[in-house]
């Protein structure tokens, strides 16, 4: 009951500050909030899957070998 009425307390603190800030900048706050929102979480989400299969940010690593001949001994 406890936990609840603190997520619940939550969400209307989160709610009034998106009331707020729709106020302070208008229309595009509004529009930002209403697209961009679910595009970040959908991203986000799409990331985590795609770390979670293991994929990384790393380029493959490759060797450049170079002077492959021998050299002559003084």
């Amino acid at each position: 009951m406890e936990t609840s009425l603190k997520v619940q307390t939550f969400f209307m603190m989160d709610e009034n500050f998106l009331c707020e800030v729709e106020k302070e900048f208008g229309a595009a706050a509004q529009l930002a909030a209403r697209v961009g929102g679910p595009l970040l979480l959908w991203t986000s989400r799409r990331e985590e899957k795609r770390l979670a299969a293991g994929k990384t940010y790393e380029p493959p690593t490759f060797l450049e070998r170079r002077n492959w001949e021998v050299s002559p001994e003084l």
